[in-house]
């Protein structure tokens, strides 16, 4: 069936058709309407079981609308400290005059307004950056320079819902992105993370924490740069195994997560690992290849045990929190400081938080 002709069916459907529809629909038929989602959206589309569609459905569009109305509540903060930016002002206005009776274009629509509004925001902090680097007068005239001066672009607490892919495909901010060394968006309501950020070769921290990540993507390894990563106070439950290429990685910050295991062959310039408040039940026996490794946070998990071959003058930070056996934890008690260290001041002290 031509997708154009799907396209055409599905809006003439009320609700309740719209639901008899979907429950007799095959699995080749959600792949043609996935198609058409792509049409309807500048980002990712959101993954839809084809064995519970219906309810999948309905997943979809409750989530999506909690996101209309955090960011509807918050219209106000997000237009003051983003100057009345008329791009924002567009996504916003677009966004409440969708009205159709087919919920699917609805839905798709609404995702693509939802895209452009975070798009926008992202936009708006970028010309900030580099107005506040080289000056309203060089923006103004459109100097070429001003791509290689902001060199960091911050994103803490911009309301943010998720962060486009498409800015990283803008050729016009290409270099942009080449050259960024720098990037803070922690303290917002991001569920992922683009993959087009294997785009920032320099990128050199990374600050995610506080936010709602359920994955990260694999194209990491691609920030060869990469020094400092913090991603805690997220809801991830891996790490990509790609970590591992960033070879000049030193801090890795990510407690407070879901995580139930650690990359393998992660660099061996690491030398802080905070992954305390986690459900880790163990760690890679080749963690003992961090030859460079000073300082290991592991409070509050599920470890039975830690590799017998740890070094001895690595720094384990607590212990408490853990199944470990008594026995186990003497044979490691040299490595125990007399007192939990915070020397890192971005590092909370290890407690359990409830995670919804």
């Amino acid at each position: 069936m031509p997708v154009e002709l799907i396209e055409y069916f599905m809006s003439y459907l009320n609700p309740v058709s719209q639901h008899t529809y979907l429950r007799t629909v095959s699995k080749s038929f959600y792949m043609a309407w996935e198609n058409v989602a792509r049409n309807f959206t500048l980002g990712s589309i959101p993954a839809i079981s084809h064995l519970n569609l219906e309810e999948d459905c309905e997943v979809l569009l409750n989530t999506q609308q909690q996101e209309i109305e955090y960011l509807t509540e918050n219209k106000k903060a997000i237009l003051e400290s983003n100057e009345n930016y008329p791009a924002i002002i567009n996504a916003f206005d677009q966004l409440a005059v969708i009205n159709t009776t087919s919920r699917m274009l609805a839905y798709y629509a609404k995702e693509k307004c939802l895209n452009a509004l975070n798009e926008a925001i992202i936009r708006k902090r970028i010309e900030l950056e580099v107005v506040g680097s080289v000056g309203l007068d060089y923006w103004k005239i459109g100097m070429i320079s001003w791509l290689r001066r902001a060199k960091a672009l911050w994103l803490n607490g911009n309301f943010l819902t998720r962060f486009p892919d498409s800015l990283f495909q803008d050729e016009t901010l290409g270099e942009f992105w080449e050259n960024l060394t720098i990037l803070h968006i922690r303290n917002n309501r991001l569920t992922s993370f683009p993959e087009g950020i294997r785009k920032c070769k320099a990128l050199e921290q990374i600050h995610v924490e506080d936010n709602k990540l359920t994955s990260f993507p694999e194209s990491i390894g691609q920030c060869v740069a990469l020094e400092w990563l913090n991603v805690s106070h997220n809801q991830l439950t891996t790490l990509p195994n790609t970590i591992s290429q960033c070879v000049k990685l030193k801090t890795l910050f990510a407690y407070e997560n879901r995580l139930t295991t650690l990359p393998n062959n992660m660099s061996a310039t690491l030398k802080y690992l905070a992954v305390h408040s986690n459900w880790l039940i163990s760690l890679p026996e080749d963690i003992v290849n961090c030859i460079a490794l000073k300082k290991l946070w592991l409070t509050d998990n599920y470890l039975c045990s830690i590799p017998d071959n740890l070094r001895e003058d690595i720094l384990v930070v607590g212990m408490d929190g853990n199944p470990i056996t008594k026995s186990k934890l003497l044979e490691t008690q040299k490595k125990l400081p007399s007192k939990e260290s915070t020397a890192i001041t971005d590092t909370p002290p290890a407690k359990r938080r409830k995670l919804n």
